[in-house]
């Protein structure tokens, strides 16, 4: 089940009335695939939103939808303006009734990293050169970020809650990039023992967002899509599911 089916699925329970608000990155903004709806946050038309937008539509004008992710949004931006655009919090308000915010990818720095994978891989294909580069002292620098992300995602579920007291929160996870097992893909250009770390990251921030969701209490649930897409071999479909964060 995709991030998509998940968060649709939930949307028919939420009761009459109340509008949905979509918020995120560019996992929830769908950047990268074709038909932009906005090119300053690459808000396209295969954005997870997109179907529950659909559903809220055909539902009558009083299920309102309002889409503010954007595409390399990060916690700071729910509370700051990102550009032209207004600040994400501002919408929500005290009828929202549905709340999907996938965030947290763009505070571990995804892209940023899977750039460094492919520039550090070429000189040892067969090593893990990323992994390496994001150690520092012992430690796992990433982990450290992602243990960083995990208290904004805390605050940021708390605002949510402050603004939107009865919204149901559906917390959308990250998907499985690439194959499960850690198996190097040929087509992707990083070093064979990269995959597994970058997995486990991905992994780490997935746990971390279903703690939070759990945390939040009732109302707010997480959308386990890592789980629902996991990839077997290079070229499953599942791989090409959602857009890097």
């Amino acid at each position: 089940m995709s991030a998509s089916t998940s968060a649709e699925t939930s949307v028919v329970s939420t009761g009459g009335g109340s509008p949905y608000v979509a918020l995120g990155d560019s996992y929830a903004s769908g950047a990268g695939p074709a038909g932009v709806k906005d090119t300053e946050c690459d808000r396209t038309s295969g954005s997870h939103p997109s179907p529950i937008a659909k559903f809220f539509t055909v539902a009558g004008p009083r299920h309102t939808f309002k889409d503010v992710t954007c595409s390399g949004a990060t916690t700071r931006d729910f509370r700051n303006a990102r550009g032209s655009g207004p600040r994400q919090i501002n919408a929500l308000n005290p009828d929202t009734g549905l709340v999907t915010p996938p965030l947290g990818g763009n505070g571990v720095g995804f892209s940023s990293v899977l750039a460094a994978c492919a520039r550090l891989a070429s000189p040892d294909r067969d090593g893990s050169p990323c992994e390496r580069y994001f150690t520092a002292d012992g430690k796992d620098v990433l982990e450290e970020r992602v243990a960083t992300m995990e208290g904004r995602v805390r605050g940021v579920l708390a605002d949510i809650r402050r603004r939107s007291p009865h919204a149901k929160v559906i917390v959308v996870g990250y998907p499985a990039l690439f194959p499960d097992d850690g198996a190097a893909c040929p087509e992707v250009p990083f070093a064979k023992g990269d995959f597994a770390h970058l997995r486990d990251t991905t992994k780490k921030a997935d746990r971390a967002l279903a703690r939070q969701a759990v945390a939040a209490g009732a109302g707010t649930s997480f959308a386990d899509t890592y789980t629902r897409r996991s990839a077997t071999t290079c070229d499953d479909p599942a791989t090409n599911g959602g857009s890097s964060p």
